[in-house]
């Protein structure tokens, strides 16, 4: 069984802390819905939008992460999406609504949560039971770029509504085995150069 008294740690803490200032800031990076298939005009700036924030969490499952670390991690997620002051932060803001998704990565990214709407409090608790519920992914090693790389060309592209701005958040259980550093900052770079805060 899940040690719930654990959730008073650096985890949830720290998740509370994330999800709060995602809702409750905006940064001046505009973000529309893909005007054709030319990258980069996904991100054509525009004066409307559809959310406030649009949240990619992208949490390692590789095989350093142990089930316990997964089931705490996946728990404090959605003890994060649940919790009231979070909620209140969503619904408050100027639109009211976020969008959200869950990426689970290790040897190569797979979308766990695909973009789901959240403008209530039972679309949060909804969201929290999706995340509660994704089963633990295998996976040999860290792929940190090869999932930057996924979330620029083919997860961006797909985000549904339009956002004032775009927020991924990356656990990592350590550095990137696959790819050479240079290749990883060059990832990290493009999202960055694209409006997307990096957490």
């Amino acid at each position: 069984m899940l040690d719930s008294s654990k959730f008073t740690g650096s985890w949830w803490l720290a998740l509370l802390g994330l999800s709060m200032t995602c809702m409750l800031s905006f940064s001046p990076f505009e973000w529309s819905l893909a005007q054709d298939n030319q990258f980069p005009s996904y991100f054509k700036a525009q004066k409307k939008y559809d959310v406030d924030t649009a949240l990619i969490i992208s949490v390692d499952v590789s095989q350093s992460v142990a089930a316990e670390r997964y089931a705490l991690q996946m728990e404090g997620i959605a003890r994060a999406l649940e919790d009231p002051d979070v909620v209140g932060a969503i619904v408050s803001a100027p639109l009211g609504r976020i969008l959200f998704m869950m990426i689970a990565w290790a040897d190569s990214p797979k979308i766990v949560v695909p973009w789901t709407w959240i403008a209530s409090p039972d679309d949060a608790i909804a969201t929290a039971n999706l995340v509660r519920n994704v089963p633990q992914q295998g996976g040999e090693f860290t792929c940190l770029a090869r999932m930057l790389r996924i979330v620029n060309e083919s997860v961006l592209p797909t985000m549904p509504k339009r956002a004032r701005r775009v927020v991924l958040d990356v656990s990592s259980d350590g550095i990137d085995n696959c790819t050479p550093a240079p290749q990883v900052d060059e990832a990290r770079d493009r999202l960055i150069g694209n409006g997307v805060m990096i957490n």
